[in-house]
This record gives structure tokens, sequence and C-alpha cells, in this order.
């Protein structure tokens, strides 16, 4: 990963602006291993202290040499740490991955990595060339009508939501001076959330 130093003051076409753009390119790439470790709970099973790769193969139910690419991956962004003795431990960053911690990143990394999202993203292009949305092309209905009859797209996406919205709602409500005498509604789908701003 490079630095913002890296990034700036560089000529056009030089070595480090190709190797910076060529890493950009394979952002997708931890995308996918961050969904895949979120979805099998890597972090929850680190959440007791550092294991090995056998141990939270064993645990999560998957392919040891595979877990540990990806979990080497992940390293590389500093969610776990690869310690000498091949143990991995979850890092601060890692703990928000964790389920069971206020807060959690997992539903909206969940979400925000489901084939809904990721594969009309790879048709981008088709969108610059035709203009509009590509996701009834893929999915042959619209996004919501697809929520609407796929239950666990539903739950992905509702989940996702709920989790931006427990990181957004107090400090945005904070952030309004609202009037002493009145009720304030937020008309909309998901679980919703009340709570007095003092």
């Amino acid at each position: 990963m490079w630095s913002e130093a890296d990034k700036t003051g560089a000529e056009p076409g030089d070595r480090r602006s190709m190797a910076v753009l060529v890493d950009e390119a394979l952002g997708y790439v931890f995308s996918a291993a961050l969904r895949a470790v979120a979805a099998v709970g890597v972090a929850d099973k680190l959440a007791g202290g550092p294991r090995t790769v056998a141990e939270l193969a064993a645990q999560t139910g998957v392919h040891e040499g595979s877990l540990h690419r990806v979990l080497r991956l992940v390293a590389t962004r500093g969610v776990v740490e690869e310690l000498d003795d091949g143990r991995f431990r979850l890092t601060e960053l890692g703990q928000a991955l964790r389920s069971d911690v206020p807060l959690s990143a997992r539903p909206a990394v969940l979400m925000l990595t489901d084939h809904t999202l990721w594969l009309p993203s790879g048709e981008m292009e088709r969108c610059l060339r035709e203009g509009g949305s590509v996701f009834g092309g893929i999915f042959g209905m619209p996004f919501f009508d697809y929520v609407a009859q796929d239950e666990q797209t539903a739950t992905a996406f509702h989940d996702g939501m709920a989790s931006f919205s427990d990181a957004e709602n107090r400090p945005i409500a904070a952030a309004y001076d609202f009037p002493e005498l009145g009720v304030v509604v937020d008309v909309g789908g998901g679980q919703g959330l009340y709570f007095f701003v003092t």
C-alpha cells in the first residue's frame, strides 16, 4: 500500500504512478477478502485471543490453506496481524468486524459487498456508455423489487443500513438545534430508532 506522500509529486507515466494505480485497481480483491472473513465470522473467533490458522479453519468450517492466504491479505490493511509464531490476532481496527460489539461494521461490510451491489459495480462502464442503471439487466427487476422477493438480500440490506444508522443517528441528531417542543419523525423503511438528545 502506498502512502499519500507516495501518491503526490510523481511525473505522469512514471513507475510510482503506475504502481499506485495498479494497487487501486486491485482494491476489489481486498473487498472480497474482507467480505470472506466477515461472512465466516473470523473476527468473532479471534475475540478471545490469537489463534492458529488450523484452529480458525476448524472453528469456521473453511479450507485451511485458503483461509491462510485470505488472512494474510487482510493483514496488509491492518485488520488482523500475523504473529511471529504463525498465529493471527485481531487488531484494534479488526475489532469492528466482530458481530458482538457496539457499532459493528460487519453488517455494513456484508451489505456493501453483497452480489446485488458487487455485480452492478462491475458494469459501471456500461452505465457510462448507455446511461441509467444496469441492475435490472442483471437481476431482471429494479433493486427494491429484488430486495422484496429475496429474503437473504433483504436481511443483508436491512442489517447493513441499520449498521450505518447506528453509527450516524446520534451524531446527526446531536449536531442539529431542535426546537424545545415538537416531534421529529423519520419516515422510511428499516428498523427505526428513537432517542432523546439533551
